[in-house]
């Protein structure tokens, strides 16, 4: 293949992976080397080159190999597994007893399942500490994490000074973002090794995962100055750029490009700096970039970065191609189905009505401190959040996961006693005592990410609109606003946004368009189920007249009118989603009908949203309605606990 010059990356990738395990380290080394001259910013090569200077018994080169790979791919647990394996090798070397040697050898050999029954029988017979450590190493090793988590803490109860255990625990939380778990193991590995960079480079990325900005910032700026790396410049601008500090930010993707000009996260990074305006001469140097063999995210990162670039400079037609490219490629790696959702939909107005409402009044915990902004992905909800944590009585604690976690619990198809668990369906069968300790659990849950002493708080998830009968059975008491915006302005801002986390509806347009329909279906059903509720802000009339808007919402609220919330971008506190920078500036205008620029290739969007798009914003006074027939088709056990079950038939939509 290589000769042949055919997918030149892999090819040389598996060699060199091929060659080290064939037992010809030094081989695998120099098939590796010419790759890594052209492709620097590929994480794979450097992680093979580690493992080849590790089977050659040199672990300082092994180290710097990994933790090259680790700074451009910082979340990927085999690189870290085997960084840490090359740490341990050069700071703390283990001696194993006699009696840990086979399972050791098992493990070096790669027989997973051996290792870890020969650990179990060791651990049967006496708990130490390496054997807790050699047992956890095996089963993170089988993708076993939480078990693996729990022998290291044990393994660091009997045994505080093994550094070996707590940095194999502190890797292991990190590579799974469990910053504040990771953070303490760090600090005190930092302070037994305070001259290791690689310590302290994890330091900052904890804090920095933690949401202590203020901490990490000057941590990223003493690394760079002692050993600047792109990675580091890249985590360092987003540090910078949750804190307000946007001009900072682009310098610091700007040094991360001139460093590596292959990196295709620090173009992507800059493209999400919205003040940002990419230059003629950056503009080439990207383009520039499509010459390599990229990998696909490489290549979908690019073209996202490419699109806002030539957004900048007017060039429209160009701009959406680029866009359009960047979601195909992000939109191969998601499931999404258009016709799922909007079954879900119909599903949740049959299940969730009046009736079921007015049985389950008195249900629930009856917190009244959740404020929950639900909606579409860029509707405005990061602006609205920052309003209302204005407020003294109101705390923003930004997107939280957690009554999407409890919804999913009730939605794995597994049978519960004799009845299938599907969600929302199974919501029926929950009695009143464990509607209220799902309330109590968010509440419990939320806390952890409160900072502050106020008697309410924002969760902005918007996708939350998908649970408002589930948050109206749990907590009853609880506030939800409905942020919306026009349709083909935030459609179109969906599009061209490379979201964090993920929307895996927001890869195509006509996908976004019945997303955004489906959703004012759903949340006029709570108008009529639900009534008074709900509080819909509009963002057009938020941003043209806020005064007479925000009064109307803190009267909603029940909450005194302050002016502070008119001053909101005042105010100092962390926001990492991509609105960051708008809501640090006044209210403006030039975000209305900006769709227009693009308006030639919106096609595909306006057909989607139909009716939604012709009203707005009003609503349409009727859907297509499902149809619900008294049968057993779904479970015999819903039927007997509940008197019924539903099959849903689902009539053509004029969508």
């Amino acid at each position: 293949m290589l000769a042949q010059n055919l997918n030149r990356p892999t090819a040389a990738i598996v060699l060199g992976a091929a060659l080290r395990i064939s037992g010809r380290p030094a081989e695998a080394i120099d098939a590796l080397a010419t790759l890594i001259a052209d492709q620097p910013q590929l994480p794979a090569p450097w992680f093979e080159l580690g493992l080849a200077f590790g089977d050659l018994g040199q672990p300082a080169a092994a180290i710097d190999a990994l933790w090259k790979a680790v700074d451009l791919r910082p979340h990927d647990h085999q690189y870290w597994y085997a960084l840490v394996d090359q740490w341990i090798i050069a700071n703390d070397p283990i001696k194993l007893p006699p009696h840990l040697l086979p399972g050791a050898k098992a493990l070096s050999d790669g027989c997973l399942d051996r290792a870890e029954n020969l650990f179990r029988e060791a651990l049967k017979a006496k708990e130490d500490a390496d054997s807790l450590k050699l047992l956890a190493d095996t089963l993170i090793r089988q993708e076993k994490s939480e078990e693996a988590e729990a022998l290291l803490a044990r393994c660091l109860e009997i045994a505080p000074d093994f550094q070996a255990a707590r940095f194999r625990y502190a890797a292991e939380l990190f590579a799974h973002e469990k910053f504040l778990k990771a953070l303490p193991q760090v600090e005190e590995l930092v302070q037994r090794h305070l001259t290791d960079n690689l310590l302290a480079t994890m330091r900052a990325q904890t804090l920095a995962g933690c949401w202590r900005f203020a901490d990490a910032i000057p941590e990223f700026e003493r690394l760079l100055f002692q050993t600047p790396k792109p990675g580091i410049w890249l985590a360092y601008g987003r540090a910078l750029r949750a804190t307000g500090q946007s001009t900072k930010a682009s310098a610091a993707f700007e040094a991360a490009i001139e460093m590596l000009p292959a990196f295709s996260d620090a173009y992507l990074n800059l493209a999400m700096v919205k003040s940002f305006r990419f230059s003629r001469v950056l503009t080439d140097t990207l383009r520039a970039q499509f010459a390599r063999p990229n990998t696909p995210a490489q290549r979908g990162r690019l073209h996202f970065a490419l699109g806002k670039a030539l957004e900048d400079q007017g060039e429209y037609a160009e701009s959406f191609e680029n866009y359009h490219a960047s979601n195909e490629i992000q939109r191969k790696n998601v499931e999404y189905s258009a016709a799922a959702r909007s079954n879900y939909v119909h599903r949740s107005q049959i299940i969730f009505t009046s009736a079921e409402f007015a049985r389950r009044a008195d249900n629930g915990c009856k917190s009244r401190a959740p404020i929950f902004i639900v909606g579409m992905p860029r509707s405005g909800s990061t602006l609205l959040e920052q309003i209302l944590s204005s407020h003294p009585a109101v705390e923003g604690v930004g997107e939280l996961p957690f009554m999407n976690m409890i919804a999913s619990n009730f939605d794995d198809g597994k049978i519960i006693g004799d009845v299938r668990r599907t969600y929302p369906e199974f919501i029926r069968t929950l009695d009143a005592k464990e509607l209220v300790r799902l309330g109590e659990r968010y509440i419990r849950l939320s806390q952890e990410c409160r900072k502050l002493d106020r008697p309410h708080f924002v969760d902005k998830f918007p996708n939350n609109f998908v649970h408002i009968g589930l948050i109206q059975l749990v907590l009853p008491c609880a506030r939800i606003i409905d942020m919306r915006r026009h349709p083909l302005d935030c459609g179109l801002s969906c599009f061209k946004s490379y979201f964090p986390l993920g929307q895996p509806f927001a890869h195509r347009l006509s996908d976004i368009g019945r997303h955004y329909a489906d959703y004012v279906e759903l949340m006029a059903h709570y108008e009529d189920v639900l009534p008074g509720k709900v509080h819909r802000v509009i963002y057009e009339r938020l941003v043209t007249n806020p005064e007479e808007e925000v009064r109307r919402l803190l009267d909603f609220l029940d909450l005194p009118f302050e002016q502070k919330c008119l001053r909101f971008y005042e105010q100092d506190r962390m926001v990492i989603t991509l609105s960051s920078e708008q809501v640090r500036k006044p209210l403006y205008k030039d975000s209305l009908e900006y769709w227009r620029n693009y308006e030639p290739w919106l096609g595909p969007l306006k057909s989607s949203l139909g009716q939604v798009l012709d009203l707005y914003p009003q609503v349409p006074k009727s859907f297509p309605k499902p149809e619900a027939e008294w049968t057993i088709s779904l479970s015999n056990g819903l039927a007997q606990k509940t008197g019924y079950s539903i099959a849903t038939r689902y009539p053509s939509s004029p969508r």
